[in-house]
């Protein structure tokens, strides 16, 4: 990340390579559930890149770029993902005794 006096920044962040491990799913047969399928040659080729910049001017630029993956997902894996992002209900005002029951959230929310 670099920031500079006249509001201009830029921020880049690369991966030579990507693979996520599933942890839901147990006794899996696939316990990797995504994994770009290019390996980096060189520190120059990346599995995964994001760039953001902003000029003094308010100008912006976004670059993302990502090679192919395979990606296996099981139903409790997306049922997991979905629940995760899920948006928290309210929690509904208390009746004065302490009981401040709202419904079912995600508690890292």
């Amino acid at each position: 990340f670099k920031a500079n006096a006249d509001g201009s920044f830029a921020f880049g962040l690369s991966l030579l390579s990507l693979e996520v491990l599933d942890n839901v799913t147990r006794n899996t047969f696939y316990p990797t559930i995504c994994r770009s399928l290019q390996k980096a040659q060189t520190t120059k080729s990346h599995a995964f890149r994001l760039e953001l910049r902003k000029s003094r001017e308010g100008d912006q630029e976004l670059v993302l770029k990502m090679v192919a993956c395979e990606i296996v997902a099981s139903p409790l894996l997306l049922f997991e993902v979905k629940e995760f992002f899920k948006q928290p209900v309210p929690v509904k005002a208390g009746n004065g005794n302490g009981n401040n029951k709202g419904g079912k959230s995600n508690p890292i929310l």
